[in-house]
Formats: structure tokens, C-alpha cells, sequence
């Protein structure tokens, strides 16, 4: 791993583990779930806490799963704390591992700004199906998420940066896309225009589905600015036990909030209604929003309709391949990670496949260094 990269993702966990409400909330709940015997599930384990907070609670086993380097330092906390003998450290990714059992309980907190962003939908569906045993608890439950109208120039401002020229050249072909793009941040009670009112609820006690819709209407408090719409959700971890990154509550996690932009800002007064309506597909990444702001006199005075799909920033020959009748072809680089992939059968080692790479593609690699890291890209992605 890069310095670099190892440097953001110490940073990262460093303040994961930094947060108090955080860390007290998933300690409570994990007492609260795990029973002694239980076998565990920790899905993107990273430091081992919460798998250790398991072993503490009395579990048996803990599956603690990674895909990234910071797995190392979770494999070197469980030893000096003493777990090294129950926690199973897996090098993966979670929808592509197996395990030797089923388990009772599965943990994570791959939760984004409006609670499903970060992979938890999609990790707890495939653990339901393959990883865990019928009616096994997951830490999260359930995720609630709320929405409220937002008035916060702040928060506007990365669209309006590209309305202005800069060094006297246009760049508002930009705007779009960042109006279509949910964004991430901070905003204060202070900026809610209007009571906030539960979106959608994520049962994470069942498989959740492909697409869920979102129907709600907010109601404007007080006059004001309407810049978009802000999210946050509230993760129940157990039945006694709610983690949110609410700006209204009075202990948040340190978490940000999400932002859905309009187009433009619209004016607004108390008493006028925000008809809302989502799309989410936590799969594929995918939010749409539709927004109509009805004045206190029924009247339609703004519609806007935005998605994720136009704020994806993809050149025209990347979208040009993505067309149905495109016929494709390996680029000489796709042709090397064939070969080293067909060389990947247990026998041909990591020299050998180094040197069959740079003999079968010469001038590919501008070094002997750079086919080296171009073949353990390969395994690491690929390989076991």
C-alpha cells in the first residue's frame, strides 16, 4: 500500500476510533446482542473493535473480514489483547468469501450520511443468503432515515462555483453534474427550514429489496431559502440502542450528513409544501430525487427532477463502450491480466508469472518494477 494511502487510512480509523458516541453505542449494543457461545460475523472489520467488543460479550468465534491492509492492525490488536485464539481474520471482500459455518450475529457500520451509502444493505443481503443462519441478529436492525428542508449557501456553493468564469473562461458544463450528485457535509439545526419526517426504514432483519421508493412531504416553518433537502438516518443496533448522525440530536456520531441539491434555490414561505419523491437503489449506487415546492396557494412554484445517473462524469468514449450494440475487444493490458490470471493455477509462481508477462508483452511495463506491480494488482484482486 502506498504511504500515502496507508497514511489516509490510519487517519480514517483513527477517527472512527476517536469518536465517543460511536464507540459507546456499538459497545452497549453488542453486549446487548452477542451471548456467550454465539459465533459472530464482522463485516469490514478494520481495527477488530468491534470483534473484540464481541469476544468480551462472551462469542465464541468471530469471522472478523476486511478486503485492506488495515487488517494487519486488527490481527495485531487481537493478540495484544489477548482474542488471537477466536477471532478469524479473512483477507476479502465479504460477497466473495466463504465460511466454514454460519453465524448468529453480523456487525458493521458501513453506513453513509443517509445510512445506506456505504455497502450495509448490500454486505447484510448477501450475509442473510449465504453467511449467516435463519433469523441471526444484525447490529444494525434497522436504519431509519429523515429528510428536511435545507436552507445552507454553503452547502449550494460547489454548484454555484461553476456559474462564475474563472480566468475569464466558461466552465458551467460542470454544474449538472454537481447538481446531480448527493453531496456530503456538515449543517446545524439552525439551517432546517422546516421538521424533518422519517423517509424510509431499511429492515435489516429481512432481505432488503433491489429498489425502494421514497414518498414524503415536508412542510416549510419559516421563510426562507430552499437549497435542497438534507438527510440523515437513525441505525436502532439493538433494541435499546440508536447511533444517528441527526444534526438535531443531542449526541451525534461523527458522521456526515447527506445533501441532495436542487437545481436552483428557490424562495419559500412558511406554510408552503416540499412534495418528495426517491428512488434509492443501494446496489448500484443510485438516487433519484424529485422535488415540487406547492405554495400555500396549491400553486406549483418549482419542479425539479435529479438524479446520480447524470452526475456520473464519464467521457464520451467510456460511455460510448457502455452502448448495447458496442462489440469489444482486450486492450493489451486486459490481455496481460488474462494471462497472469490463467497463470494463477497454484503451480506457476509470482516470478514466473512476472517474467511470462514480460516476455509475452514487451514494452507494456516501462520497468521490471512496474510488471511486479502490475502482477500483484492481479493477485490481490483476483488470486487466493
Amino acid at each position: 500500500m502506498p504511504f500515502l494511502e496507508t497514511c489516509q487510512t490510519l487517519e480514517e480509523h483513527k477517527d472512527y476510533l476517536s469518536d465517543p458516541v460511536r464507540l459507546e453505542a456499538y459497545s452497549r449494543a453488542i453486549a446487548e446482542v452477542v451471548k456467550p457461545g454465539d459465533v459472530v460475523l464482522d463485516l469490514g472489520a478494520g481495527t477488530a473493535i468491534f470483534a473484540m467488543l464481541a469476544c468480551r460479550a462472551g462469542a465464541a468465534r468471530v469471522y472478523a473480514v476486511d478486503d485492506g491492509g488495515i487488517i494487519e492492525i486488527g490481527r495485531a490488536a487481537a493478540a495484544a489483547n489477548g482474542f488471537a485464539d477466536r477471532i478469524h481474520f479473512i483477507c476479502g471482500h465479504s460477497t466473495r468469501i466463504d465460511l466454514p459455518e454460519r453465524c448468529d450475529v453480523a456487525v458493521t457500520e458501513q453506513m453513509g450520511g443517509f445510512g445506506y451509502e456505504a455497502g450495509v444493505v448490500e454486505f447484510f443481503n448477501d450475509a442473510r443468503r449465504r453467511l449467516l443462519k435463519p433469523g441471526a441478529i444484525t447490529i444494525p436492525r434497522r436504519i431509519e432515515t429523515f429528510l428536511a428542508p435545507v436552507e445552507s449557501p454553503e452547502a449550494w456553493a460547489p454548484i454555484e462555483f461553476w456559474e462564475q468564469p474563472r480566468a475569464g473562461f466558461d466552465f458551467s458544463a460542470a454544474r449538472s453534474f454537481v447538481a446531480n450528485d448527493e453531496d456530503f457535509g456538515y449543517y446545524e439545526a439552525r439551517h432546517l427550514i422546516g421538521e424533518p419526517r422519517r423517509a424510509v426504514i431499511f429492515d435489516l432483519d429481512q432481505i432488503c429489496p433491489a429498489e425502494i421508493p421514497v414518498e414524503v412531504e415536508l412542510e416549510v416553518a419559516r421563510a426562507g431559502t430552499l437549497h435542497g433537502l438534507g438527510g440523515w438516518f437513525a441505525a436502532h443496533l439493538s433494541e435499546n440502542v440508536v447511533l444517528s448522525n441527526s444534526p438535531l440530536a443531542a449526541q451525534a456520531m461523527d458522521r456526515a450528513t447527506a445533501f441532495f441539491p436542487l437545481e436552483r434555490p428557490v424562495a419559500v414561505a412558511a406554510g408552503d409544501r416540499i412534495a418528495v419523491t426517491m428512488r434509492l437503489a443501494p446496489e448500484e449506487e443510485i438516487v433519484e430525487w424529485r422535488v415540487r415546492v406547492i405554495g400555500a396557494d396549491g400553486r406549483l412554484a418549482a419542479d425539479f427532477d435529479q438524479s446520480s445517473l447524470r452526475g456520473d462524469l464519464i467521457a464520451r468514449e467510456a460511455r460510448a463502450r457502455l452502448a448495447p450494440d458496442y462489440a469489444p475487444r482486450l486492450s493489451r493490458h486486459a490481455q496481460a491480466r488474462r494471462l497472469a490470471l490463467n497463470l494463477c493455477d497454484g503451480v506457476a509462481t509470482v516470478e514466473r508469472i512476472e517474467r511470462e508477462v514480460m516476455r509475452q508483452f514487451p514494452g507494456l511495463f516501462a520497468s521490471p518494477a512496474a510488471a511486479h506491480r502490475f502482477v500483484m494488482e492481479t493477485i490481490q484482486e483476483h488470486a487466493e
